[in-house]
């Protein structure tokens, strides 16, 4: 048996091959080198050489995960093959997210009085210090051992490319400091659309718990739009009730249930 890897831009495949036949091969694509899709598993009808081809597949999947600790995300709501091919290898489910739609066609009007304020060099001290004291009490943002500019750098370099600084605001109603707003858009590799989503909504802790985050998200999806965007996608963990709440009545359409998976280390 061998193991053959391919990549196109963002795409790759894992094929096994025995002789000149192809028996086995995992697709998807990768976000960052530190967030990896895996949409499928194609195996053969008979499980036990069906076992024996994904087993060698993981061999060399786990090994390339390893090397930036990886997360894979799997649609849980899809194909059950990809799953199952995920759980025999060196993975624990860690989150499971719910993700969201929105064709930003027939967006309710913003009613809260909403600014942005785009990081530059005179707010960058300002936005390190927000951008932190906002994610704190996220059940997905370890901040143990971080300061503010190591837990900023961190998520910048995990983000990658789609990090982008004309699309990273600090949020203010009037001369009120509220939280932040870090957006970003890309070309889909297949559809060819261009989709916004937001790489992170936070309020500072006074202003949680008000309707505030309906109106930020809100406010985010006109932003969007506005970028040109034709779709939005976004998901929050099962277990956040407010953010769930918020889709809802942003009238966010659920399309996945996500299981984000990660290498358990002895």
């Amino acid at each position: 048996m061998q193991v053959k890897k391919y990549q196109q831009d963002a795409l790759y495949e894992y094929q096994v091959w025995v002789g000149e036949e192809k028996k086995a091969f995992i697709k998807g694509r990768k976000i960052n080198d530190f967030v990896w899709w895996l949409y499928g598993y194609k195996g053969v009808e008979d499980k036990n050489m069906d076992g024996i081809f994904a087993d060698e597949l993981l061999l060399d999947f786990v090994d390339d995960c390893s090397d930036k600790d990886t997360k894979v995300l799997v649609n849980l709501l899809g194909t059950h093959q990809a799953q199952w091919f995920i759980e025999r290898g060196e993975f624990a489910l860690i989150h499971t997210n719910f993700v969201f739609e929105n064709d930003l066609k027939n967006l309710e009007e913003v009613t809260m009085d909403l600014t942005l304020k785009k990081l530059d060099e005179q707010n960058q001290a300002l936005f390190t210090e927000t951008y932190y004291e906002a994610s704190k009490g996220d059940p997905k943002i370890d901040l143990e051992g971080l300061n503010p500019q190591q837990f900023l750098d961190k998520d910048k370099q995990e983000i990658g490319e789609a990090w982008d600084d004309e699309l990273v605001h600090l949020v203010y109603q009037k001369d009120k400091l509220m939280g932040v707003l870090n957006l970003r858009t890309e070309i889909h590799p297949q559809t060819k659309m261009k989709e916004g989503a937001i790489n992170y909504i936070g309020l500072l802790p006074t202003y949680r718990n008000k309707g505030i985050g309906q109106q930020l998200h809100l406010f985010a999806l006109h932003r969007l739009k506005a970028l040109g965007c034709e779709n939005y996608f976004g998901g929050t963990e099962a277990e956040n009730a407010s953010m769930l709440k918020v889709f809802e009545k942003n009238q966010c359409r659920l399309v996945e249930k996500q299981g984000e998976y990660q290498i358990v280390h002895s």
